[in-house]
């Protein structure tokens, strides 16, 4: 079966950051701007985040961070039979990480925090707002690829647009909107490598794979 693999661009990889010492994990979850981002850095420990811990002289520092992934698919003309989203964990490995389709561009600022189709910032579960991407992956590989297994959806995405923009989120407490606790979700994170990473062994990619009888597809004879 061929296979193609597009690697993500690094202007358009990084990670949105929001955090305070709030009374309600909605007041960080349901913000429009991000405290903080970043589009340059390597890799990085916390970078899909949905955490709560115990504040300085009491109450409750949240913290939601979302990564954001930039992919080039012009090249694709056919719909490829199936597909993975590739992505190199780091340091961390403890929440439940989502696929969804995000729209942001070629660049990363906070005013990406909520850079994701289908959602609003009204609170609630948005699990049936979204374009799922690919399904949630309960556990987290820190030392190798993590492998999400692309939908429909982003399949007939990947060969109708000439890019692909994906967020990765947690998925209980961003996505459904449950609160964490204090008490058992102080280090629910995930790390990863960004698309600045000095060599593809640790990019973030797509790995797609086509029918044996597609002979003509990503600009090339097969």
């Amino acid at each position: 079966m061929p296979t193609v693999d597009l690697y993500g661009t690094a202007a358009g990889d990084g990670y949105v950051s929001r955090s305070s010492s709030t009374a309600s994990w909605s007041d960080v979850r349901d913000n429009t701007t991000g405290t903080s981002s970043n589009s340059s850095s390597t890799h990085n420990g916390y970078a899909i985040r949905a955490t709560a811990a115990s504040g300085r002289g009491g109450g409750t520092v949240y913290n939601c961070i979302r990564v954001f992934i930039y992919i080039d698919t012009s090249s694709v003309t056919t719909l490829p039979e199936s597909g993975l989203l590739r992505i190199f964990g780091a340091t961390s490995g403890n929440a439940e990480v989502i696929a969804v389709k995000a729209t942001h561009g070629t660049s990363i600022s906070t005013a990406d925090f909520d850079a994701i189709e289908g959602w609003d910032n009204l609170g609630g579960n948005h699990a049936g707002d979204v374009t799922t991407y690919a399904p949630k992956l309960s556990s987290w590989t820190t030392s190798g690829y993590n492998d999400f297994t692309l939908t429909s959806d982003a399949l007939s995405d990947i060969k109708n647009n000439d890019n692909v923009q994906i967020c990765l989120m947690d998925f209980p407490y961003d996505l459904r909107a449950a609160t964490p606790q204090a008490s058992v979700d102080a280090s629910n994170y995930c790390g990863l490598f960004f698309a600045d990473y000095g060599s593809s062994s640790r990019r973030p990619y797509l790995n797609l794979q086509f029918s044996d009888s597609d002979s003509i597809f990503f600009g090339t004879n097969f």
